[in-house]
């Protein structure tokens, strides 16, 4: 005896797909449905629904769909990540976002016009993706889904346009070594998890780190003012110490003076 089923599916689109199956029995319905191609969501019979054999039967099937898709959901959401090594393909150059020139796949900044070409990394949030990644506080991002970086924003740009579930390769410089990883962000999950250094002015002070004596245009104005204030400040002290003893050795004066007079 056959059994009428009404379901609800979704194609290997994901487009919903509902209708109704005649089979002998869930299993048949499902094995059915799985050969036109669909994911079975639901499936309910509209005869014999009075057969408690025929109910158990429907709850075990559904328990049984429900199972498989969250497996399938679960699958779906695993981390891909490959480990960080140096990349297959040697890149050696790059064209600099800022004026087009080219330069050295490994440069940090541009040597034309000195724009910013990398951003370095103050912190890993724990068991995030980066942690996983195993990237490391000074690392530095010279690449992420093949555009270069050029500030934290550049970043959170390009992390905002990954789709979830695609894989994308970024590229750091770990102690002058290149060296590549392919990931995949999760379901709405899109950001590594890092915390980054702000570059300033033109010097790249970020976060309080000067690089190798480069100080910013902001700094060196700070440095500036600071001098300025030193020089009012030792010239004030000066005159501080100096007036005093101006005015004392003219009453001195005054007094052998006038005892002078007296004398006579």
């Amino acid at each position: 005896m056959s059994i009428i089923f009404n379901y609800h599916a979704r194609d290997a689109n994901g487009k919903p797909k509902n209708g109704t199956i005649e089979a002998v029995d869930q299993d048949d319905a499902v094995n059915k449905l799985q050969a036109e191609g669909l994911v079975v969501i639901s499936l309910k019979a509209v005869e014999n629904m009075q057969n408690p054999k025929v109910v158990k039967k429907i709850q075990e099937t559904v328990r049984s769909i429900q199972k498989k898709i969250k497996a399938q959901r679960e699958k779906t959401e695993t981390i891909k990540i490959e480990a960080l090594s140096k990349p297959s393909q040697q890149k050696s150059t790059k064209k600099c976002p800022h004026c087009a020139e080219i330069v050295k796949f490994e440069a940090t900044k541009c040597r034309y016009c000195q724009g910013n070409l990398s951003v370095k990394i103050s912190e890993v949030i724990h068991n995030s993706l980066a942690d996983k990644m195993n990237l490391q506080k000074g690392d530095i991002i010279l690449s992420i889904n093949n555009r270069i970086t050029t500030s934290i924003e550049a970043i959170n740009d390009i992390e905002e346009k990954i789709d979830s579930g695609h894989p994308f390769n970024v590229e750091i410089l770990r102690d002058g070594e290149l060296l590549s990883s392919e990931v995949v962000f999760p379901n709405n999950k899109k950001s590594l998890g890092l915390q980054l250094y702000r570059d300033v002015g033109k010097g790249n002070v970020g976060k309080g780190n000067v690089g190798k004596g480069n100080v910013g245009e902001m700094e060196k104005q700070t440095v500036q003012a600071r001098s300025g204030i030193m020089d009012g400040v030792n010239l004030g002290c000066g005159m501080f110490i100096v007036l005093p003893l101006l005015i004392i050795g003219a009453a001195i004066i005054l007094f052998i003076v006038f005892a002078s007079m007296g004398s006579f």
